[in-house]
């Protein structure tokens, strides 16, 4: 009995922890978060919370060999979870570049929930890293399926575009800017005006791009580039 009650003190000690330390990352306190973290995981060693929680403020902090080694430690105890082999991922992939091993960590977090969007999003960068944009492109199709945002629309549309497939990328920048017509799509218009351009369609590239210098009035690259496109006008 006295251990049983042991065992549940510790519980609710550990979850104490993890509160605190939930409390202190929302506070941008990472490394003392980290240390009720560690306190949890000493009152409760399969605490896979304690490790997630844990790994995420190990990202915060740059260290990203120990928010794997966290994330391993999730999966060693809950094998089944599928965001924690999606988080592994995306620290693979955007931060040590471990693409191959990245793609087997989203191949099994879809597996285990094929309606994963966010894992389809990252494969599908992952693959275009890697070279591979007609597979990017499925995945993105997928994502797309499963949540239409504008942001998925841009991606596939640069994929498409680096495939040379340039009218169809403009139908994807085109549903991006629909989708979100006036906030934070410098980008969208400066991707499709680029499209445009490889295209020759040199007037239609430069309304783009004097759209996304509306937005952003100190880029000094969108003015270099309608100053060049008005010279080719000009010839």
């Amino acid at each position: 009995m006295k251990n049983d009650n042991k065992t549940s003190r510790d519980k609710v000690s550990a979850k104490n922890y993890i509160n605190q330390g939930k409390a202190k990352m929302s506070q941008h306190k990472y490394d003392s978060a980290i240390i009720d973290f560690n306190n949890a995981i000493i009152m409760n060693p399969d605490y896979a919370e304690a490790y997630f929680e844990r790994a995420h403020a190990n990202i915060w902090l740059c260290r990203y060999g120990s928010a794997i080694v966290d994330f391993d430690n999730v999966i060693r105890l809950k094998p089944n979870d599928a965001k924690s082999y999606f988080w592994r991922a995306l620290v693979k992939q955007e931060y040590l570049k471990q693409y191959t091993s990245a793609i087997n960590d989203l191949d099994t977090a879809i597996k285990l929930k094929p309606d994963y969007f966010d894992a389809y999003c990252e494969r599908g960068m992952v693959k275009e890293n890697l070279g591979q944009f007609e597979d990017a492109i499925t995945d993105y199709d997928k994502a797309i399926k499963l949540k239409s945002e504008s942001g998925m629309f841009w991606v596939r549309g640069r994929a498409k575009e680096k495939l040379g497939q340039f009218e169809d990328a403009i139908t994807d920048y085109d549903k991006a800017i629909k989708l979100k017509p006036h906030n934070h799509n410098r980008i969208y218009y400066t991707c499709r005006g680029d499209t445009k351009a490889n295209l020759a369609q040199y007037e239609a590239a430069i309304a783009d791009y004097e759209e996304a210098l509306r937005l952003y009035p100190e880029d000094e690259d969108l003015k270099s580039k309608i100053e060049q496109l008005h010279r080719k006008l000009n010839y």
